[in-house]
């Protein structure tokens, strides 16, 4: 089933954002690349790509808070560097890691934790 291949590749996106790749998990879902991005994209709203750089960034707002340093979490998220984790953070929140969490409210930890993949649940 389409749904339970995609809900799947989500779950091993959450698992391993550091070592996942998304023709892996097109393997993984007996689809063709293409095909398994445009049936990720139908069914998350995101593309694989962007959903991965999304849960990457979630998971770094907890590295974060940990107080966990930049360059440590760009490793264990499967970053090349810091730079391109900072650049993907900035694309998707407007601000740097550390001013986010910052300025985090209950409302913002609620948020991140109840909108991971809302629209497969």
């Amino acid at each position: 089933d389409r749904s339970e291949a995609i809900r799947f590749a989500y779950d091993q996106m959450m698992r391993h954002p550091a070592q996942i790749r998304v023709d892996q998990l097109a393997d993984q879902a007996c689809m063709s690349p293409r095909n398994f991005r445009r049936n990720f994209s139908e069914t998350t709203g995101y593309a694989p790509r962007e959903m991965l750089s999304i849960i990457r960034t979630k998971k770094l707002v907890h590295l974060i808070k940990r107080k966990t340093p930049v360059r440590q979490a760009a490793w264990e998220l499967g970053y090349y560097d810091a730079s391109h984790l900072l650049h993907d953070f900035r694309r998707i929140s407007g601000t740097t890691p550390r001013d986010y969490v910052k300025n985090m409210s209950n409302i913002d930890l609620n948020f991140i934790r109840k909108s991971e993949y809302a629209l497969l649940v």
